[in-house]
C-alpha cells in the first residue's frame, strides 16, 4: 500500500534529502561516497537508476559514529538521523530522512522514518577475508533476528505468503512467532556489543559490514584514500576515487543495463506520506482503514 506516494512526487523530494545530507556533511566535515546503485546511477545515467528509488551512501566508520552524535544539529534543520544506537531505526546501517514526511517500509516492521538515505559505514580490518565473512555471518544472523523480534506478521498473512508462492516471506513470518517481542533489548545490546568490537578493528583493508554482498565488500583501501566529484540530477555528489574498480569487484560490467524484467525497485514502501509527518497510531487509525 502507498499511500501518495506519487513517483515523480517522491524523487523530488529524495533529491532533496540528498542535497541536505551533502550540505550538512559539508557544514560539519563528514566524508562520504556513493555506493551501491547510487554509485552507477551516477557513472552510468547522470543521476538515479530511472527504476530505482532510493539513494545508499558510504561513510568511514568515525563519520558515520560523528553523524549520529551531531542527531540534535540535524533535527533543527526539519531532518533527523535514525540509528539502531537510539532504538530509532531497525538495522545496522543509519538513515537521514526528512523529518517532515512520513515513511513506512515494510508492513510487519511497524518503524517510520521520512523519506530517507541509507547510510552503511566502512571499517579498516586486517582480517583476512575468511576471517571477514565469519564476523560478516554471525553479525547478520543476529540482525536478522533482532528485525524478527520487531516483526508483526499476522497468521492470515502467513498463510498469503504462502498461497502465493512467496517462500521467503512465509518463511520469515513463521520464524517471527517463535521471536517474542521481549527479545528485542538483548539482540539489540548483544548486535551493540559485537559492532562496537570490530567497529575497533585496525588495519589497512575497507570492508563493508552490512551491505549485500558478502565477499564482495571486502575493499582495497587504494580506492577510498580519496574522492571525486561526479554529476547526479542537478547536483553534484561524491564517489570513491577507486569508483570502477569497486563497482566493477561488485557488479562486474556495470555499464551494461540489466534485462527489462529486472529493471524494477527492490525496495518496499508499505505507506508514504510526502505532505506531514504523521504517528503509527494514526496511520493505523486511520490512513488505512
Amino acid at each position: 500500500m502507498n499511500q501518495n506516494k506519487d513517483t515523480d512526487q517522491y524523487k523530488k523530494k529524495l533529491f532533496q534529502t540528498f542535497k541536505a545530507f551533502i550540505s550538512f556533511c559539508d557544514s560539519n566535515g563528514l566524508e562520504y561516497y556513493c555506493c551501491g546503485g547510487t554509485a552507477i546511477g551516477a557513472v552510468r545515467h547522470k543521476g538515479i537508476i530511472p527504476w530505482d528509488d532510493d539513494v545508499d551512501v558510504f561513510m568511514p566508520r568515525k563519520d558515520f559514529e560523528k553523524l549520529f552524535e551531531l542527531k540534535n544539529v540535524a533535527e533543527e534543520s526539519g531532518y533527523s538521523v535514525a540509528s539502531i544506537k537510539d532504538g530509532s531505526n531497525y538495522s545496522l546501517f543509519m538513515k537521514f530522512y526528512d523529518s517532515n514526511t512520513t515513511l513506512w517500509e515494510i508492513k510487519e516492521i511497524p518503524f517510520l522514518s521520512g523519506v530517507f538515505i541509507d547510510i552503511f559505514p566502512l571499517d579498516t580490518t586486517n582480517d583476512s577475508k575468511e576471517t571477514f565473512l565469519s564476523k560478516y555471518h554471525k553479525r547478520r544472523q543476529l540482525d536478522f533476528f533482532y528485525q524478527l523480534s520487531y516483526s508483526h506478521y499476522s497468521i492470515s498473512g502467513i498463510l498469503h505468503y504462502y498461497k502465493s508462492g512467496n517462500k521467503k516471506a512465509f518463511k520469515k513470518g513463521l520464524m517471527s512467532l517463535f521471536v517474542p517481542v521481549f527479545m528485542q533489548g538483548y539482540f539489540r545490546k548483544k548486535l551493540l556489543r559485537l559492532d562496537q568490537k570490530y567497529a575497533n578493528d585496525k588495519g589497512n583493508q575497507i570492508v563493508s559490514p552490512y551491505g549485500d554482498y558478502w565477499g564482495k565488500e571486502y575493499l582495497d583501501n587504494s580506492w577510498f584514500k580519496s574522492s571525486v566529484l561526479a554529476q547526479f540530477e542537478d547536483f553534484e555528489v561524491k564517489l570513491p576515487v577507486g569508483i570502477h574498480e569497486y563497482l566493477t569487484q561488485v557488479y562486474g560490467d556495470y555499464m551494461k543495463l540489466p534485462p527489462k524484467e529486472k529493471q524494477v525497485t527492490h525496495h518496499y514502501h508499505y505507506y508514504v506520506n510526502l505532505e506531514k509527518r504523521i504517528s503509527l497510531e494514526e496511520i493505523m487509525q486511520t490512513e488505512l482503514k
